[in-house]
């Protein structure tokens, strides 16, 4: 089978196991475009998992993240005193919204686990998750069903019910799969990664091949393949400049992101302390733009509804503070993934050094490269996953560090590659 299970010891699923799964695979209920319920699925959702991970037992919380992520909800709420036209009870739905968001993944981290009892549902976890994926948007691909449009790289874009938020998210199990050296099943996550016209997803899939080359990570093979790939972008840039050109409506979505660019910047320097309000940008950048695209004589762009770029729209919609609550709290996820990388490099090859590297690589590149939405708000699928890898990354960096030392209270340090821990 090309996606065959992980870890395959033939024990059932216990409860905890099932658990761990669905969490993993909670964002996907978050995943369609303009769904008038994503509040509310991200409230009960994140009630219901916060309630059962409670019943282990707790431990040290990531008081850090917390106190951020805390701060960020209530300025929202003090937001809306301070603007014109703000409404008290539009921030306290944020508030309440943007904390049940953080609260399910607050509790895991803080919940004791073994790598043994973790790592199977995760590892299944990535299996469906690379199933569901690849399946759905290649049946919408080859249908026309779902979210679907002409133009990318194979003439069509086809999202399923995924939406187009989700593409950076098939860069995780290319990763996971090529570190699993599973060439066969990471070619059919590409493969749908092109399907949907990603060109943003593809640019993080690049970052994210040099930054394993970079750590040394794969087989010679995996390696020299990438580097070659990489070279030819380096060397060749007027080429690579002119496929880009070729790809149907290439620069309408440049025009799109400019943009949008530009008129969130206008937002910020308006109101640089409080921001124009929160998801204010949804109703006004797209006549702005208008306006700005008559002014310069360009009609080449499609229809903006948003500021593309997260730190840009956190500037224009909640103002320098909330900026700087963002880029904390990015600080802290970047140092866990780069402890998260140094601790996988210490280990011999199994699933969890694959899932720790592959989630930590695509923290980095997520947060430093992906930047066409603005994915820190509440119930963003694109903030779900993020959640997600910065979550249980940390979790699997613990439990490797604390066996490591455990291993080297009874023995001395020899420098030696560990064994898996599963």
């Amino acid at each position: 089978m090309i996606l065959r299970p992980a870890i395959a010891n033939g024990t059932p699923l216990t409860p905890g196991d099932i658990s761990v799964t669905l969490f993993f695979l909670s964002p996907l209920i978050y995943s369609m475009d303009n769904d008038p319920w994503r509040a509310w699925e991200v409230l009960i959702l994140g009630g219901l998992f916060s309630i059962w991970f409670l019943h282990r037992r707790v431990g040290p919380v990531p008081r850090g993240e917390i106190t951020l992520a805390c701060t960020y909800a209530l300025l929202l709420l003090v937001q809306q005193i301070a603007i014109p036209g703000g409404t008290f009870s539009f921030g306290l739905k944020f508030l309440v919204a943007t904390l049940a968001a953080f609260l399910p993944f607050w509790v895991l981290r803080a919940t004791h686990w073994n790598i043994s009892e973790l790592m199977a549902p995760l590892a299944r976890g990535v299996e469906v998750l690379a199933i569901l994926a690849t399946l759905s948007i290649m049946v919408s691909f080859a249908l026309g069903i779902g979210e679907y449009s002409q133009g990318g790289f194979l003439g069509r874009r086809a999202f399923a019910w995924l939406g187009d938020s989700f593409t950076p998210v098939l860069v995780f199990p290319i990763c996971y799969f090529l570190l699993q050296r599973r060439g066969l099943a990471a070619a059919f996550c590409l493969l749908a990664l092109l399907m949907t016209g990603g060109k943003a997803g593809l640019v993080m899939l690049l970052a994210a091949s040099a930054l394993l080359i970079l750590i040394g990570t794969g087989s010679p093979i995996l390696r020299l393949g990438l580097g070659a790939a990489l070279l030819i972008l380096l060397l060749l840039p007027r080429d690579v400049q002119e496929a880009f050109q070729n790809i149907r409506n290439f620069q309408f979505s440049l025009n799109n992101r400019l943009f949008s660019l530009q008129i969130g910047l206008e937002y910020a320097r308006e109101s640089p302390f409080w921001g124009i309000g929160i998801n204010r940008g949804l109703g006004s950048v797209g006549p702005d733009v208008d306006v700005l695209a008559r002014s310069l004589g360009v009609t080449q762009f499609f229809p903006v509804n948003q500021i593309h770029n997260a730190y840009v729209r956190t500037l224009a919609e909640t103002g320098i503070p909330g900026l700087m609550l963002l880029l904390s709290l990015v600080a802290i996820w970047l140092r866990n993934a780069c402890r998260g990388i140094a601790a996988a490099r210490r280990l011999a090859p199994c699933p969890e050094r694959s899932f720790l590297l592959a989630s930590s690589v695509w923290v980095i590149c997520f947060v430093l490269v992906y930047q066409t939405t603005g994915w820190f708000l509440h119930g963003h699928p694109q903030l779900c996953w993020l959640l997600i890898f910065t979550t249980f990354g940390p979790i699997l960096h613990d439990r490797i560090e604390r066996n490591r030392r455990a291993e080297l209270s009874v023995r001395p340090a020899t420098g030696e590659v560990l064994p898996c821990m599963s």
